[in-house]
């Protein structure tokens, strides 16, 4: 059987974690309408996490389409 390697689930949990507060935080967003960095050092991502969410950040904020993007009306996501 293959293990998944501990970092990459580090990693994962990370970036699945930093979307869940993204989502729950209006004040994370807020943030990040003014520096998209500034959003990721309060979210304390650093590595591969920070880069991951960075575009989702990027994408909620420039476009308009927050609502979209960060809550999905879908069969999965409610």
């Amino acid at each position: 059987m293959n293990r998944v390697p501990d970092a990459f689930l580090s990693e994962t949990r990370a970036i699945a974690d930093a979307v869940r507060r993204i989502r729950e935080d209006a004040r994370i967003l807020a943030v990040a309408r003014q520096s998209v960095t500034d959003a990721l050092d309060l979210l304390g991502l650093t590595g591969t996490p920070r880069e991951a969410v960075k575009p989702l950040l990027i994408a909620a904020t420039s476009t308009g389409a927050e609502a979209h993007i960060l809550k999905p009306q879908t069969f999965w996501f409610g």
